[in-house]
């Protein structure tokens, strides 16, 4: 079994679309492996794992309102990508780098 953060690029990476974020925790079940037992993932434990994936440029954030939401980050697009918590406060909207 993958972990958990392994299992959300990938389901993100085939959903080519922005996923809201309380779809990817409140909607869809999430399991993963612990000292041989099969648990579900809370939804916290799924938000870290949301941001260790962006802080890692696998994933893109976009806040909609009081909503966030996520989309696979494909590799040539990578390094262009500005993470949330790297962006100024005054421009949370900008999601790449123009070169």
């Amino acid at each position: 079994m993958k972990s958990l953060k392994e299992q959300l690029i990938k389901y993100l990476a085939i959903n080519h679309d922005w996923h809201a974020k309380g779809h990817l925790t409140d909607t869809l079940k999430w399991q993963y492996l612990e000292s041989g037992e099969t648990k579900t993932a809370m939804a916290d434990t799924i938000s870290r794992k949301l941001r260790e994936a962006e802080e890692e440029k696998r994933i893109a954030r976009k806040d909609l309102g009081k909503s966030c939401q996520y989309k696979f980050l494909p590799p040539d697009i990578r390094d262009k990508y500005i993470c949330w918590s790297d962006r100024p406060n005054d421009q949370k909207d900008i999601l790449f780098i123009k070169y």
